[in-house]
């Protein structure tokens, strides 16, 4: 299961509306076979929650530094926007743990980059 099917399962079990904004662009200047395209770079996931809405990036633990880099970096301006326009941003990083924890291996590790971006 990819982390972005991880965290729709996680959200909805808990009773949040959340969708899939990520796309597949099938053909994308060199790269053959295509690419995966974030909306707006960044955000996999859109979820309506109580306390706003929350654009979520999904990924594994191990890359989740490398995902708050990109969105600090190179998504600088439009994370700006995001939060500046009402929005929330999440990286979950998921990770596979040896023992269980209320019966569940894999288990998120959430990061908050809202405050970063407020302006």
């Amino acid at each position: 299961m990819s982390p972005t099917a991880r965290t729709l399962k996680y959200y909805r079990d808990q009773g949040v509306d959340i969708d899939v904004t990520e796309r597949w662009v099938p053909f994308h200047g060199d790269k053959p076979g295509g690419i995966r395209r974030d909306l707006f770079g960044f955000i996999d996931l859109v979820a309506l929650m109580d306390v706003g809405i929350v654009g979520i990036q999904a990924t594994s633990t191990t890359n989740a530094s490398h995902r708050i880099m990109k969105i600090r970096c190179e998504c600088e301006g439009l994370a700006t926007k995001w939060v500046n326009s009402g929005g929330k941003i999440l990286v979950i990083g998921w990770r596979k743990y040896a023992k269980p924890v209320d019966r569940k291996l894999w288990r998120p590790t959430i990061v908050d980059l809202t405050e970063e971006f407020k302006q």
